[in-house]
């Protein structure tokens, strides 16, 4: 059997979709922008709603259309969003509802189309003053677009009770562990990651995780983020005999990272460690559990006021959170 290998590159929040349709050194003006993701995830109702966007750059669109196609409620296909027209300048929002039952890890196709303009598309390219033998080139290829083109995203996703992630099963932050009795998310897949010492090291952090023994966490994590470092090479977790799943090693070290900095706050009883970390980082896939982490960990102090504000940040990072969401209204109503 065909051995079958998915590659994550890391998403943080939401990618925009890009239309090449020549060349990488002769390109078309970019005419349209797309965003994909989750709008909101509401477990009480097991609603969840996913999001295309389309903006229309310098050029009128005709013909938009969105479809969705996915497996987890294959009853709820067919169903196609259409504008006739969106002006430049403006954006469409189609929102597709899906009743789901949580847990689920799986693939939604955004079957999304547009035909730009091709008058107005000739307009942008003669405006570019491109040489005499790229405007032939690009004004041919705007003479093929006579039709809507594809210019939609395949996206993972992962749905729980508590959290919806742009992300499949194996990227996922769980509340894996407690401190003081709050629930603390940290990425530790299951099963066999990584090869050689990698792999032994990654048992070693999961039984030490297991045992709470989280100065061995630590160290651990240290190895694991200076090997993914020295090599540069995607961490290849084993789902099956025949499929295997990587991850860019920058994206690895990133969750490693997170792991490592909640883990020293929780044994060493500083916190202040955890909110400096924070603080550093930047827009990223994991920060939004650092700050949720950060927020436990304050209302384990009795710094409720002060967890509020890391409650809202994470929140803010990742709105398809009903657990953080909870924590707010808990925090506000006293």
């Amino acid at each position: 059997m065909q051995l079958r290998t998915f590659i994550m590159i890391c998403l943080l929040f939401f990618s925009a979709g890009k239309l090449w349709a020549v060349s990488p050194e002769i390109r078309l003006p970019e005419w349209n922008f797309t965003e994909f993701g989750i709008a909101d995830w509401e477990p009480d109702q097991k609603l969840l709603q996913l999001k295309a966007v389309v903006e229309a750059k310098e050029v009128d669109l005709k013909n938009v259309s969105c479809q969705l196609f996915q497996d987890i409620a294959p009853n709820q296909n067919g169903n196609i969003k259409e504008k006739s027209l969106l002006a430049a300048g403006d954006k469409a929002v189609f929102i597709f509802r899906l009743q789901i039952e949580p847990e689920v890890s799986a693939w939604i196709n955004f079957d999304l189309r547009a035909q730009p303009d091709q008058d107005d598309l000739r307009k942008v390219v003669s405006a570019k003053n491109f040489k005499a033998l790229t405007s032939e080139i690009l004004n041919k290829e705007i003479e093929s677009m006579n039709k809507p083109v594809a210019i939609g995203r395949t996206l993972p996703i992962f749905v729980a009770e508590d959290i919806a992630l742009a992300v499949t099963r194996e990227m996922a932050f769980r509340p894996a562990i407690k401190h003081k009795n709050r629930k603390l998310y940290i990425w530790l897949p299951n099963g066999p990651v990584g090869q050689g010492i990698a792999a032994e090291t990654f048992r070693a952090l999961q039984n030490a995780v297991t045992a709470g023994n989280y100065r061995s966490a630590v160290a651990a994590c240290k190895l694991l983020v200076r090997k993914l470092s020295e090599k540069n090479e995607p961490l290849v977790m084993e789902k099956s005999k025949d499929e295997k799943f990587m991850i860019p090693a920058s994206v690895a070290r990133e969750m490693l990272q997170a792991d490592q900095a909640l883990f020293e706050a929780i044994e060493s009883q500083n916190y202040d460690k955890l909110k400096s970390f924070a603080d550093a980082m930047k827009p990223a896939y994991s920060r939004g559990f650092v700050y949720f982490n950060h927020a436990q960990l304050l209302l384990s102090a009795k710094q409720n006021s002060e967890a509020l504000k890391w409650f809202r940040k994470a929140a803010k990072d990742i709105p398809s959170w009903p657990e953080a969401d909870r924590m707010i209204k808990s925090l506000t109503k006293k």
